[in-house]
């Protein structure tokens, strides 16, 4: 009995300082790149030699702790996850310009009220003071905004605390991260947890980049965990400010309300509460999003070789082939589940597909930042694929080649090289394979 004892305790210890030195080297490496962040030149080589060695540590513990079948010490790895998003947002954006439009908007909802029914071009002959050098680097600037108010308000937040200043967006973003973080702490292995808090993608594009998806991921988890744990109020709250962000939460969010009353009403209470003050239309249907959504290609592998077979008429073709095919896998998902809890009053909280459903709908989109991700990440890390989603995560790193990235005359500013999207259809396919074949086998072996 004692000896066991021992041997358990020298394998804590030892598990621990691996993954402190783990730690420790890719906190060294994150700390170079934010202290190289603001220099012009090189940001896209140094950001992938700094991925790269964090990417190799995570495969050399997990390879490790494997083989020794040690157990992840958890508060180790929360504890490096919040140095690594205080190291990111001392550092500025990377390899992005989107904060700009962030910053811009937060302006435009304190002082003119709301951020909608204009675009940032329509002010280039206005006296800005500190917001000119914002205005002249917003991308696509004839184009207004494509989010959603939720989003609105945390950028509002930003400009109160410091406006034309991009690290109060970068502390939102990185704390609502962290959080995310602490919630998949409480419903997933340690080892999980692992994966997704020292992965390089969330660091750089929340606590760098300051994107506000990980405020509408961390809610849209908050949702799913207080769904299962019957608070409906709560549900549709959440559900609601998940949406306000994004409208990625739509494919989860008939599964969360269901028949139920209380989370309806939460729900459509603080939807109106944060879109009255913008214009419930203008703020739940951005007329920029409807452009993105319409014209924009991006990350999406399958929209440009329809375009280069057929033109834009085959890409128009292939959007609604992709709907009607999602819509159909959605509701033979959906219809058994809620004739399930019409006919037994039961609501089959782990019959939810929600990494499934997130997961798909990603795909079939024409634009696929690698942001969105963190959208899918939380319950996949759930799911039965153990591979895909960080082989994913780590894959959609290389749509950070573009033109506007590179030193290249052939490529246009958010151009991406042919060689990237096969590459990256290449690697998910191949992660994907091997999942489903581990899958086939264990369920075979049962």
């Amino acid at each position: 009995m004692v000896a066991t004892e021992s041997r358990g305790a020298g394998s804590s210890k030892s598990a621990a300082v691996a993954v402190v030195l783990a730690g420790v080297i890719s906190a060294l490496a994150w700390a170079y790149l934010a202290m190289q962040s603001g220099t012009d030149g090189e940001g896209l080589s140094r950001f992938v030699s700094v991925a790269g060695v964090v990417l190799a540590l995570q495969i050399i513990v997990v390879g490790g702790f494997h083989r020794m079948g040690w157990r992840m010490p958890l508060i180790v790895v929360v504890v490096f996850a919040a140095v690594f998003r205080i190291i990111g947002v001392a550092g500025a954006p990377l390899l992005e310009d989107d904060h700009f439009r962030f910053m811009w908007d937060g302006r435009s909802t304190v002082e003119l009220g709301t951020p909608y029914g204009h675009a940032p071009a329509d002010f280039f002959d206005a006296d800005l003071g500190t917001f000119e050098p914002v205005l002249d680097d917003i991308n696509h600037p004839d184009i207004p905004t494509v989010y959603g108010p939720a989003s609105q308000w945390t950028f509002a937040l930003a400009y109160v605390v410091a406006p034309a200043n991009v690290w109060p967006l970068q502390l939102i973003s990185a704390l609502a991260d962290f959080a995310l973080v602490l919630l998949l702490a409480r419903i997933a292995t340690p080892l999980v947890v692992f994966l997704y808090a020292w992965a390089p993608l969330p660091i750089k594009e929340f606590a760098f980049t300051a994107h506000p998806d990980s405020v509408g991921a961390v809610l849209l988890l908050g949702a799913f965990i207080a769904f299962k744990a019957r608070r409906e109020l709560a549900t549709g709250a959440m559900l609601a400010l998940a949406l306000g962000v994004k409208p990625f939460a739509l494919v989860l969010a008939p599964y969360f309300l269901g028949f139920s009353l209380r989370a309806w009403v939460a729900c459509v209470a603080t939807m109106l509460a944060l879109g009255l003050p913008f214009g419930l239309a203008d703020a739940w249907l951005p007329s920029g999003l409807g452009a993105m959504a319409s014209v924009w290609l991006f990350n999406a592998p399958a929209y440009f070789l329809a375009l280069h077979l057929g033109g834009a008429g085959a890409v128009q073709g292939l959007k609604a082939v992709f709907v009607i095919a999602f819509s159909a896998w959605w509701a033979s998902r959906f219809v058994p589940w809620i004739w399930r809890w019409f006919r037994h009053r039961d609501i089959a909280v782990d019959a939810v597909p929600a990494a499934l459903s997130t997961g798909l709908f990603l795909a079939i989109l024409p634009v696929w930042n690698p942001w969105y991700v963190v959208w899918w990440l939380p319950f996949a890390a759930l799911g039965p694929l153990r591979l895909t989603p960080w082989v994913a995560a780590a894959a959609l790193l290389l749509s950070y080649i573009t033109g506007i990235n590179v030193d290249s005359d052939a490529l246009a500013l958010y151009q991406q090289p042919t060689w990237v999207l096969v590459a990256e259809v290449v690697i998910i396919t191949a992660a994907l394979a091997f999942d489903i074949r581990v899958v086939r086998r264990q369920r075979a072996a049962t």
